[in-house]
């Protein structure tokens, strides 16, 4: 028997197992270079869907939020907030808090020093606590008032009309023989520099705690009433309105 007629032979008697090994095969081939790659990709899309998802949900309850706010409040907080802890060091805004507070309490501010120096470096006692993002200015200052008009000064000084600056301690000069007292201060004021960049529009709100929300609301009613002496003031008619 020749060589062609045993191959021959050999295949019509495995052709089934041959036929079967091919079909198979192809199958795994065809599943592995088309179908597996349309999985992936379906995989893909469906991932996709879900982050979208769960990416729109988040923006509907942001938009939700940001709906039932009220828009003044917060306008007026943020207005009154900057006036308080200022984004740079703005020392002009001390010695406007300075006069503000002697005009109004009666007192002299005799000396202060707040190292202006140190307002326009980062270096020296101008520092940054770990985890807060205020800076702080040490400030001292010497006053002279009296018996009323000092209680007064330290009670406008504490509040938020002015240029934010916290007492850290206070030693009293008392004469027996004056009516008038010295007061030296020592205390720190702030600033507070906004982020360069605000979150993703797809970043949930922070939740303000309710002392923070009062707060907001108290910051918001002492803007509202500076606008309120503002216009008081723009009503106020001056000069003649004609010569004739």
């Amino acid at each position: 028997m020749s060589k062609r007629n045993q191959i021959t032979k050999y295949i019509k008697f495995y052709e089934v197992t041959i036929a079967s090994t091919i079909v198979i095969l192809m199958v795994i081939l065809s599943a592995y270079f088309f179908l597996l790659p349309n999985l992936w990709h379906a995989t893909f899309i469906y991932d996709q869907q879900k982050h979208v998802t769960e990416k729109l949900t988040v923006v509907r309850q942001k938009d939700s939020q940001l709906s039932n706010l009220d828009v003044d409040v917060y306008k007026n907080a943020l207005l009154q907030l900057g006036k308080v802890l200022p984004e740079s060091r703005d020392y002009v805004s001390f010695f406007t808090t300075f006069d503000s507070l002697e005009k109004s309490t009666g007192v002299q501010i005799t000396k202060t020093d707040f190292q202006l120096g140190l307002l326009s470096t980062q270096s020296g006692r101008l520092s940054k606590p770990l985890n807060a993002p205020a800076y702080i200015i040490p400030i001292t200052m010497e006053v002279a008032g009296t018996q009323q008009s000092l209680p007064l000064f330290f009670s406008q000084l504490q509040g938020l009309t002015g240029r934010l600056i916290n007492i850290l301690g206070v030693r009293w000069n008392i004469k027996q023989d004056e009516e008038e007292m010295h007061v030296v201060i020592n205390g720190e004021a702030y600033f507070y520099p906004l982020p360069s960049q605000l979150g993703g529009v797809d970043v949930p709100l922070p939740k303000l705690t309710k002392q923070q929300e009062e707060f907001l609301i108290t910051a918001s009613e002492l803007r509202s009433e500076d606008r309120t002496q503002d216009d008081d003031f723009s009503t106020i008619e001056v000069g003649i309105k004609s010569l004739f």
